[in-house]
């Protein structure tokens, strides 16, 4: 009975250490402003995401997203994202071992596109040596990109009207 006793004690010691630890690691990926998952390599299926993830995708905080895959939540696809306009991080990640990043289109829960940065880095089982999980974290590109593009078109026009000028026009830099 004493026995069973410290066994219970100790199991509950064990469990209020797990617990601490869980929540620091939830208040530490919490943290991050971007959204960022954790997968698992061979299946896909989410194991655990931060709340800036559930907010990007207009998710409730308690909806379990343990069950889904990132193709689905990120792109509702029902397959992995892996052709020529959304090569997978995931496989890459797989293939090569090393990190990789990928610029794609999501969309959130209301539909609306976005064009996001995939920042994927590998984990590695330690007996094994294999990509177990995989680590990724998005950043909205869709501001920068739209900027990038206006100041190339008005950099084409601004050509354009040189080289299309009737008038002798001198370029010079500003800087000397």
């Amino acid at each position: 009975n004493q026995l069973l006793l410290q066994r219970e004690k100790m199991l509950t010691r064990i469990n209020e250490k797990l617990r601490r630890q869980s929540d620091f690691l939830n208040l530490v990926t919490d943290s991050f402003s971007h959204p960022f998952i954790v997968i698992d390599a061979d299946t896909f299926q989410i194991l655990m995401a931060n709340k800036a993830f559930y907010e990007d995708h207009n998710l409730p905080y308690n909806f379990d997203l343990r069950k889904k895959n990132c193709f689905e939540v990120s792109h509702h696809y029902n397959q992995p994202c892996d052709d020529k306009d959304h090569p997978c991080p995931v496989v890459e990640v797989k293939k090569t071992r090393k990190p990789a990043t990928a610029i794609h289109i999501h969309k959130d829960a209301l539909g609306h596109e976005k064009i996001v940065e995939v920042n994927a880095f590998p984990v590695f089982d330690e007996a094994s040596g294999k990509v177990k999980q995989i680590i990724e974290y998005n950043v909205d590109i869709t501001q920068r990109i739209r900027e990038q593009n206006i100041l190339a078109e008005k950099e084409e026009r601004l050509r354009t009207i040189i080289n299309t000028s009737p008038d002798a026009i001198a370029v010079t830099k500003l800087d000397g």
